[in-house]
């Protein structure tokens, strides 16, 4: 049990171990590309080698695996951003099963019992990486084998353990045959000495040269003509270029409700009427919490660290009491009372012996108390501090470092409002014993800033938000737009009339959970992929933040190949870009006719150090075709004009490091770099392809 409250303790740090070592080698999100929906079954969640997946299923593995989550964490409720990695981690591993199942069968990569046992003591197999991370010593940062052994050779006493150790079990075995099956690949993976060498010779040799450039942005696109038929043709030499995912596009506009003069002037008169009460006050901090929309703030602060310059003028010179306000402050209307001044430093440093109840040596408050006077006594006589730390300090994170913390600022010591008090009313070499929620602490102040003049001020706030009739005035007029305007048409009629931003977002893809701006976009996106909608729907209101919305599908696209009328545009502006660069590579080229790049009448530009491996150039960007052209060009000359990703560019390579002997290079670091980034690639690769294959059908949107 006590092996099982260590791990439920690190519950978070548990949490992304499993999800990480779920999913060893493969990238985050491989698995998140839906499909549309193709199954009759009211209950398929997913469909793999045509088989079908159904939700009870999915569901089952979800509860099973929030089941472990609360017995490791000691949680009864967990949040929406929980359950969806819970769901999203339940969902990669549900479907690398289905994939690599058979590819496991037919090659026999199968895990034995003694196998698994090698894993958890990391002797003649290393110990699986969730098992490291569980059973490391927080102490020494070792991983500790027994006590692994010990925690699965006890599982039977403990339900919850049980449980726990049986999924842990499971989980080993699933990442062993990947691990195993990725190992395969690997081994199958070789890189040649020329390949080798290449990719020395890619790193190795330097440029530096000076160019011309002239941008594509320079000429509007309808300057440039593209036919129908060259369209047609590109599309067609290009199909493959289309291949797109299961998405759709949404425009939307928004109603952000502001507040009212009406919400400016509730909140100012509730401040107002607050300050004959603040003034007599005698609990600035009991008065704050009832009656702020702030909590009380316990820091002091030195002059000039208030925003307002009239409240930091004022307080600095005011007597205890004083009351400034009320004011208008980021949103908010405010009163500020000066709680107290005082001389303080700005940080602390110190060391400090921590005395805990243990009701074994140290059986009550009142023996620790004791023994904290005892070790206080002991360091006026010169005791070595260190030494008593290390002796009797509870804080296990420093007691074997002489019981030093570092250095801190007022809220920052992570150890309590009781702690800092005493610590930043102290002088440098006093010591204090001071009780806190943590026990009896023996603090030394070992270091501190020099002591300036701060204050203590008690703030009431009332943010200025918008109120119920507010919220109703705007809701009526989404309401009367969602009902007046049912088509694309409408829509976008509408939106100019009255002056409105409409917003667009394309490739939403089902099981994505992100729009920008919009903080919980999830039913957004699930009317988008609702199958009754059609191209041209128009949403009823969602209320989102402070907002009200009202969203239009405006494109419906299915997994496989875009149809030409909805990547024409594209094409068309490809097509454009191609034609700037021949009409400026032709003028340029009859515009060099011997001249130096300084007597074109451009701006010259420099590069250097540029090698193949190079992804950009100075002021140019991403540009490989005239990276590839300045290693090939002979030093001193001129190139021919470059037709380039954002311009075409005319060059003149200033200097050249070459490579004296590549035969004799030692390419042995070159060679496993190549290995190592080969190797991951091909096994990502071998299971996209195999999922591919599979013909995952994701269908989750239609229940999550």
């Amino acid at each position: 049990m006590a092996t099982l409250e260590n791990i439920r303790k690190r519950g978070p740090l548990v949490a992304i171990v499993i999800g990480v070592a779920l999913l060893a080698f493969i990238l985050g999100d491989l698995i998140n590309n839906g499909q549309k929906f193709m199954s009759g079954s009211q209950n398929q969640v997913a469909e793999v080698k045509g088989k079908s997946i159904s939700i009870q299923e999915y569901q089952e593995r979800i509860n099973y695996l929030v089941n472990i989550y609360e017995i490791q964490t000691g949680q009864t409720s967990l949040d929406e951003k929980t359950m969806k990695g819970i769901r999203d981690q339940i969902w990669n591993q549900m479907i690398r099963e289905y994939v690599l199942k058979d590819s496991y069968n037919d090659l026999g990569i199968e895990i034995t019992d003694d196998e698994l046992v090698e894993m958890v003591r990391g002797t003649n197999v290393a110990a699986d990486p969730m098992i490291q991370q569980i059973f490391t010593d927080r102490e020494t940062g070792q991983f500790n084998p027994s006590q692994a052994i010990e925690f699965f050779r006890n599982l039977d006493k403990d339900p919850k353990a049980k449980t726990f150790g049986l999924y842990l079990e499971k989980e080993m075995q699933s990442n062993r045959q990947f691990t195993k099956y990725a190992s395969l690949i690997a081994k199958g993976i070789n890189v040649t000495d020329l390949e080798a060498r290449d990719a020395f010779k890619e790193r190795m040799e330097i440029v530096d040269f000076k160019y011309i450039e002239k941008q594509y942005a320079s000429v509007s696109d309808s300057s440039i003509t593209v036919s129908d038929d060259e369209i047609s043709d590109y599309y067609d030499l290009h199909k493959k270029d289309f291949d797109q995912k299961y998405t759709r596009d949404i425009a939307y506009i928004t109603y952000d409700v502001i507040p009212s003069q009406e919400d400016q002037d509730f909140a100012k008169n509730y401040i107002t009427k607050l300050k004959p009460d603040f003034e007599k006050a005698t609990d600035n901090e009991v008065f704050v919490n009832r009656n702020s929309d702030s909590p009380f703030d316990t820091k002091h602060y030195a002059k000039g660290t208030f925003k307002n310059k009239a409240l930091d003028s004022l307080m600095f010179t005011a007597s205890v009491g004083t009351i400034y306000g009320p004011y208008l402050e980021e949103g908010a209307y405010k009163l500020s009372k000066l709680v107290s001044s005082t001389e303080l430093p700005d940080s602390i440093g110190a060391r400090h012996i921590l005395i805990q109840v243990d009701g074994q040596k140290i059986k009550d408050i009142e023996q620790a108390k004791k023994l904290a006077d005892s070790i206080k006594i002991a360091l006026s006589k010169k005791e070595d501090f260190a030494k008593m730390a290390a002796q009797y300090s509870a804080d296990t994170r420093n007691n074997t470092k002489g019981g030093e913390l570092d250095k801190f600022v007022e809220n920052g010591s992570g150890l309590g409002s009781q702690f800092e008090d005493a610590c930043f009313s102290a002088n440098k070499g006093d010591v204090k014993i001071v009780e806190t929620q943590f026990g009896i602490d023996v603090v030394e102040i070992t270091y501190q800033t020099p002591k300036v003049k701060k204050i203590q001020v008690a703030v009431v706030d009332r943010k200025i938000v918008p109120g119920k009739k507010t919220y109703s005035e705007y809701y009526n007029k989404a309401n009367k737009f969602a009902a007046e305007n049912t088509n694309v048409e409408q829509f976008d009629k509408t939106i100019q009339k009255e002056g409105l931003t409409k917003k667009i977002v394309t490739d939403l893809e089902p099981m994505t959970d992100v729009i920008a701006g919009i903080s919980s976009p999830r039913q957004i996106i699930q009317w988008a992929f609702n199958e009754e909608n059609e191209k041209g729907a128009v949403s009823g209101i969602f209320e989102t933040d402070d907002r009200f919305l009202i969203a239009v599908l405006t494109q419906i696209k299915p997994k496989g190949i875009a149809p030409l009328e909805q990547v024409k545009d594209g094409i068309s502006l490809i097509l454009k870009k191609q034609k700037k660069g021949e009409k400026f590579a032709a003028e340029l080229k009859t515009t060099i006719n011997g001249k130096s790049l300084e007597q074109l009448g451009m701006q010259v530009f420099e590069a250097k150090n540029i090698s193949f491996s190079s992804n950009r150039i100075p002021e140019g960007g991403n540009e490989p075709a005239v990276i590839a052209s300045a290693l090939k060009t002979s030093k001193d000359k001129t190139s021919a004009p470059v037709i380039g990703e954002n311009g075409v560019y005319v060059l003149n390579v200033t200097s050249f490091t070459g490579i004296a002997d590549l035969k004799t290079a030692d390419v042995a670091a070159d060679r496993a770099n190549l290995i190592q980034r080969i190797q991951f690639r091909a096994q990502r690769e071998a299971y996209e392809a195999l999922k591919e294959e599979a013909e995952l059908v994701d269908q989750r949107e239609r229940f999550f």
